[in-house]
């Protein structure tokens, strides 16, 4: 073994070792507490696999966020050095599944150039099939029928767009568990059957996929077309996964099918799933052990990054869930600590008056070595959360930065690409709605008639 590769390999702790020096023939689940060095150990574990002879471009990685991504690149460049690190695929669940998407387009009846919808999109398609299903005739039934009538102003625009956020969220899940149109009208639900149908539809027109889409195509892409199958297996030789706790139930079957060689490494932990909301499903642990029956479980449960109060403070909790998949000790070094602090505020504006009194209290008494307002982060759920406290900040003067929405997400720089999608071909509708709403700021009613 490479000298670098050893050195690094020492550094781990016992059951660090264990999980990287596991036989690849054994499927391998790694459940990796909070700071608990996870990627450190799959780092470990992607070396073993290049020192036992798998070539770099035989390894696939998937992880949750593209910084994730970038990290571990980063740190095998450093002991493998950069080319090795290079021809290994390391992406997230989607960056992977757009690419198999676009390489076989054709089959998924769009071309190359599909549109991805996001969220703004996804929403407008769904109004569209709440339309098209309102404006449907005599042929539905009695149910459909109690759906499209109008007792009262279903028909507005606004009620469409009340609803839409309800039947969003239906088709996020059905799409992420991989429900069809087929499995609700098998259940008796017409609505959602007719919601989805529609929905569907609108994408096909538009030659345009949703995040959810490329996990379900990429799916159909392995399971319909032998072809497409042998052409994975051939090139991922060894399959490792981040984060599992947070994979759907088509993820799961994506990662199964690709890992039907038994070839397969995952990493996470019940305990920190908090994406039911957009389809994450932890009992994929219980399939993993079902579908994987030789498997082999090492459980990661030393803390290196919070203090001992934290730690405690967190295991008091978490160990109330009744859905976990067994107790769990978690152990650190780190001293004591801080106590944990919670203080429970009447509103917004006395909670940020609290959290910067706070900051200001720290800086004064210097006891956490805090000695400049850089040393600080406020954390917040909602981006409304984010406008308040920039606000109380400025009123008192005091200097921050905000991480908040990515680049290319911003407004303004997807109205830029949409002018510039419009000047090529077979531009769809979708870019020229965005060029029209950026340059026309009118009146809503005005806007409609434009």
């Amino acid at each position: 073994m490479p000298k670098d590769y050893s050195k690094y390999l020492d550094s781990l702790n016992e059951r660090q070792r264990e999980a990287a020096f596991s036989d690849i023939a054994t499927p391998l689940m790694i459940v990796a507490g909070p700071g608990s060095g996870k990627t450190s150990t799959m780092v470990g574990r992607i070396l073993v696999l290049l020192n036992e002879g798998i070539n770099p471009s035989n390894v696939l990685a998937m992880t949750f966020t593209t910084a994730a991504a970038s990290e571990m690149r980063d740190r095998i460049g450093a002991i493998a050095g950069k080319e090795a690190a290079k021809e290994l695929k390391i992406s997230t669940f989607h960056s992977f599944s757009l690419q198999l998407c676009r390489s076989h387009a054709d089959k998924l009846g769009r071309t190359q150039e599909f549109t991805i919808f996001g969220q703004g999109q996804q929403r407008r398609a769904v109004i569209e099939a709440m339309r098209l299903l309102r404006n449907e005739n005599s042929k539905q039934d009695d149910e459909l029928c109690k759906f499209v009538e109008d007792p009262g102003g279903i028909n507005s625009p606004q009620y469409l767009k009340d609803k839409s956020r309800k039947w969003q969220k239906f088709v996020t899940q059905a799409k992420a568990s991989g429900k069809t149109t087929g499995y609700y009208i098998k259940m008796g639900n017409d609505i959602e059957a007719a919601v989805l149908e529609h929905y569907n539809d609108i994408l096909r027109c538009c030659n345009a996929l949703d995040y959810h889409d490329l996990i379900s195509c990429s799916v159909k892409l392995l399971t319909d077309f032998p072809e497409v199958l042998k052409e994975c297996q051939d090139l991922w030789k060894a399959v490792i996964i981040d984060e599992f706790q947070d994979t759907s139930a088509m993820q799961y079957s994506l990662l199964r099918i690709l890992a039907s060689h038994n070839h397969i490494t995952i990493v996470g932990d019940d305990d920190q799933s908090i994406f039911s909301f957009n389809g994450a499903d932890i009992s994929g642990f219980d399939s993993f052990r079902e579908d994987f029956p030789n498997y082999k479980e090492v459980r990661l449960n030393k803390n290196y990054r919070s203090t001992r109060c934290i730690v405690e403070a967190a295991t008091s909790l978490i160990q109330n869930n009744v859905k976990r998949c067994r107790l769990k000790d978690v152990v650190t070094d780190n001293s004591s600590g801080s106590k944990v602090t919670i203080k429970e505020c009447h509103n917004e504006d006395a909670q940020c008056t609290f959290v910067i009194d706070k900051i200001l209290e720290t800086m004064s008494s210097g006891s956490t070595g805090a000695s400049s307002f850089g040393s600080f982060a406020i954390l917040y759920r909602r981006q409304v959360s984010g406008k308040v406290f920039q606000a109380a900040l400025r009123d008192r003067k005091i200097p921050f930065n905000v991480h908040g929405v990515a680049f290319y997400r911003k407004k303004v720089v997807r109205a830029i690409f949409a002018m510039l999608n419009t000047t090529l071909p077979g531009c769809d509708d979708v870019h020229y709605r965005r060029v029209f709403k950026a340059l026309l700021p009118l009146e809503k009613e005005e806007t409609k008639r434009v």
